[in-house]
């Protein structure tokens, strides 16, 4: 059994005669059997139906970033000093619905507001007042 990206993989006598054929063929011979052995199963994981990559990070935090509605297409916006992140509907609008109705009409109206926000990959994923 080998484990690649936290997943198990049973090893039988057909992929152990062609991982030696691999390592028998190539210029490294031994060496370089650890690497066709990790490349064979590898591509299996990567052919496998629904693979997702694993994500190791949490969102980033931006605090006192300011936060804006953009009318016409509908997204969130927020801002730090560096960056800029999006939520498009319908993301946005949850995000608006979990701010206060106060600090929301602010937002809504277009003043300035800043908010501690979460993001990841650019994306607007969590909003706090």
């Amino acid at each position: 059994m080998i484990e690649i990206n936290q997943q198990d993989f049973l090893i039988d006598d057909v992929i152990i005669e062609s991982i030696l054929d691999q390592a028998e063929n190539s210029p490294y011979g031994a060496r370089s059997l650890k690497q066709i052995i990790w490349n064979h199963f590898e591509s299996i994981l990567y052919e496998a139906p629904n693979y997702q990559t694993p994500v190791d990070h949490k969102p980033e935090c931006w605090v006192n970033a300011i936060i804006k509605f953009n009318h016409t297409n509908k997204t969130l916006s927020v801002k730090n000093s560096e960056k800029e992140a999006v939520a498009t509907t319908p993301t946005a609008t949850k995000l608006l619905n979990t701010l206060p109705n106060s600090i929301k009409q602010k937002v809504m109206n277009g003043q300035l507001i800043r908010v501690t926000a979460y993001v990841e990959n650019g994306d607007l994923v969590k909003i706090k007042a």
